[in-house]
């Protein structure tokens, strides 16, 4: 299972591009002057303006503990990562385990992929398409209502033994995949729902989430919806639930209208409360699963990067609590930085004297 998505795939370090604006890693030296002139071992160190846990993890690295005051919910997934970075065996186990969880009658990666279903251009076999590209002929504003499709890059496991196995092959689409193409799945109305109440819409901010999720086909949108189900459903180590959810992120963009196709991440524009949608052209649809796969990679590179990268690594004790961090029991206290969070934090340290 991991093979085609692992193999031949050097880890070197890399940062992960979905979060490299957000939470970029800081000067590794300038981290490691400043809390060497102004700390001793076993000092504690605040980060007020944690973007990853870099400092953090800088901070243990040369026995101290550390308080990272996380800027927001995806900085806190990441410092999950660096801070505790997983074994890279146990997490192709969990990728491993996901891919073939159970989802009604199939496993998870076939309820994802049955909805990109077509016919193999050399044998016949049943395959999936991994990308197909479409030809906008609509105005910008009602861009996919009239699209055509045009092709598709078709990967056969029936064909993986012969010449060129494994590879993806371009194909003309038949009557079939544009049927599929254009069906509305029978889950499309409870998904649409169930997503949109996962976003914080602010005053008058109903369009732009409409505008989100416009950005993808109505089976890119329910397959990605099926994947997040997958992910949540089951109880898993923190930094390994944190690594697959960073892999979903990554997948988000490549599998819209946005797509830019090999993986590749595509840029998100919003001006004056509205998505930036590109002009007319052409435009690809790629498989939710293909590129939560590629996400995955991505994320699994970087991991094993922190394994190269920090000496050991020792992983963080994480406490719940200041008191935590004081009596020992805690390296590293992780936090979002909310109004609550830092409320919560003033009372500890009061209780500690």
């Amino acid at each position: 299972m991991a093979a085609r998505i692992l193999s031949g795939r050097p880890d070197h370090a890399r940062p992960l591009a979905v979060l490299d604006r957000l939470a970029p890693r800081p000067p590794r030296e300038l981290v490691a002057d400043q809390i060497a002139r102004h700390t001793a071992t076993g000092d504690v160190v605040l980060d007020l303006h944690g973007r990853g846990g870099w400092v953090a993890r800088q901070a243990l690295d040369v026995a101290r503990r550390a308080i990272s005051l996380e800027s927001g919910p995806l900085a806190r997934l990441l410092a999950e990562l660096v801070l505790r970075p997983p074994d890279v065996d146990h997490l192709d186990a969990a990728w491993d385990e996901l891919a073939v969880s159970p989802r009604h009658e199939r496993t998870l990666r076939a309820a994802v992929e049955s909805l990109f279903a077509t016919s193999c251009p050399t044998c016949g076999s049943d395959a999936v398409a991994d990308e197909l590209t479409w030809v906008a002929t609509a105005s910008p504003e009602t861009a996919g209502e009239r699209d055509r499709l045009l092709r598709k890059l078709v990967r056969c496991g029936a064909c993986a033994d012969g010449p060129g196995g494994g590879e993806t092959r371009p194909a003309t689409v038949d009557e079939a995949d544009v049927a599929l193409a254009l069906a509305t799945p029978p889950d499309l109305a409870e998904v649409r729902a169930a997503l949109r109440q996962r976003f914080p819409v602010p005053e008058d901010g109903a369009q732009l989430v409409t505008d989100l999720l416009g950005l993808h086909t109505d089976r890119q949108l329910v397959g990605l919806a099926r994947l997040l189900e997958g992910i949540e459903r089951e109880l898993r180590a923190e930094p390994i639930e944190a690594a697959l959810r960073l892999g979903f992120l990554q997948a988000v963009l490549p599998a819209s209208r946005l797509g830019l196709g090999s993986g590749r991440l595509p840029s998100l524009r919003i001006a004056s409360g509205r998505v930036s949608r590109p002009g007319s052209g052409s435009w690809r649809e790629r498989s939710p699963w293909l590129a939560f796969e590629e996400g995955f990679v991505s994320v699994r590179g970087f991991v094993a990067s922190l394994h190269v990268d920090i000496a050991g690594p020792v992983p963080a004790r994480l406490g719940s609590d200041l008191a935590s961090l004081a009596d020992g029991h805690a390296t590293a206290v992780m936090r979002v930085s909310t109004p609550a969070a830092l409320g919560s934090m003033s009372e500890e340290a009061a209780a500690l004297g």
